[in-house]
């Protein structure tokens, strides 16, 4: 009988080095950024002429960007030949980038900071003991930072002048099933754009684009991707039939928790995610069906986050399925 071996990640079918496929993701970002400066910098100084509104997304991308490669030169220095080599191939810095456009763009700075330095730090020191990378850290890191602003200040997207105007922040509606307030914000197309208060630089139409983007260059596990969304989807929808809602008010639920950048950025991680075709589809029917259980259900403001930590523990699992099927297939 033929054994199965298991190792660790990334694994994409590509000819791409790791350092080409976090390039690639680094691209599949540019949009985003833009639109994080230009939506909640640009517009918001444009309306309130408060210099420190035009610089907020600028500090938070760039500050967290930074202390994702602070904690990642501090913790791995000892035991590298050449960290700064290390910290090059690795993209340490997408880590803090990818956390901070889900951000809230009126968070205090400092919570991220010392939260992404945190959750690298032991990442790095866990993955040396037990040579593996045990959780998703951009999953972790969100979590964290989105419990604390629950139990202190409160989760709020509103930038400064959407204060002024809005009042109502969308992902609170939702949480309270507030469908009526929801439709006042904005048209379905409003939400998918990301023409409405949102974390700092999400547009689902952007995700998209770089979604496709990331499937022509082969960087990224875009069948987890695709087997969350359209999990999420379905049992949404179907909640959303037995309760009577619009189906557009199910599919705006849908943008609200920017599931596609998640799916896309964050679900799909590529040390974190499995490793088999079989595998990939199955993680992510689990981290939808626990994020609807999580988020939807029990109304967890980080309960995707929190979908994405357990269904972690179920990879080494899913890969040994998915590996003993490929293995029965290829006899």
């Amino acid at each position: 009988m033929k054994e199965i071996h298991l190792k660790e990640g990334p694994f994409i079918k590509s000819s791409l080095k790791t350092k080409n496929i976090f390039r690639n993701i680094f691209i599949a970002l540019i949009p985003l950024i833009i639109y994080a400066i230009y939506k909640n910098g640009i517009v918001v100084y444009q309306n309130t002429k408060n210099i420190n509104d035009l610089f907020k997304p600028i500090v938070l991308i760039i500050t967290s960007s930074l202390v994702s490669i602070i904690s990642e030169y501090i913790s791995g220095r000892k035991e590298s030949k050449n960290i700064l080599i290390d910290i090059k191939e690795k993209s340490s810095f997408l880590i803090g980038l990818i956390v901070s456009l889900m951000l809230p763009v009126n968070i205090p700075v400092y919570i991220p900071i010392v939260v992404i330095f945190v959750v690298i730090f032991i990442k790095n020191i866990l993955s040396k003991k037990v040579n593996t990378q045990l959780f998703n850290p951009i999953a972790l890191a969100l979590f964290i930072i989105f419990l604390i602003l629950n139990f202190t200040s409160g989760i709020n997207f509103l930038n400064n002048y959407e204060k002024n105007n809005i009042k109502n922040d969308p992902f609170n509606l939702v949480l309270k099933g507030s469908s009526e307030e929801l439709s006042k914000i904005g048209e379905l197309s409003d939400y998918f754009v990301g023409n409405v208060p949102t974390a700092l630089g999400v547009s689902s139409a952007l995700v998209l684009v770089g979604f496709i983007y990331l499937i022509c260059k082969k960087s990224v596990k875009w069948r987890v991707t695709i087997s969350y969304l359209l999990t999420l989807f379905l049992i949404i929808t179907f909640i959303g039939f037995v309760k009577g809602e619009d189906f557009s008010f199910s599919l705006i639920k849908l943008l609200i928790y920017n599931i596609i950048y998640i799916g896309v950025f964050i679900v799909s991680e590529t040390y974190n995610s499995p490793t088999t075709p079989v595998s990939e589809v199955l993680y992510g029917i689990i981290v939808g069906f626990l994020s609807v259980i999580f988020e939807l259900l029990l109304a967890l403001p980080y309960g995707i986050f929190l979908s994405i930590l357990l269904a972690n523990l179920f990879i080494p699992s899913l890969d040994f399925f998915g590996a003993r099927i490929s293995l029965k297939d290829y006899n």
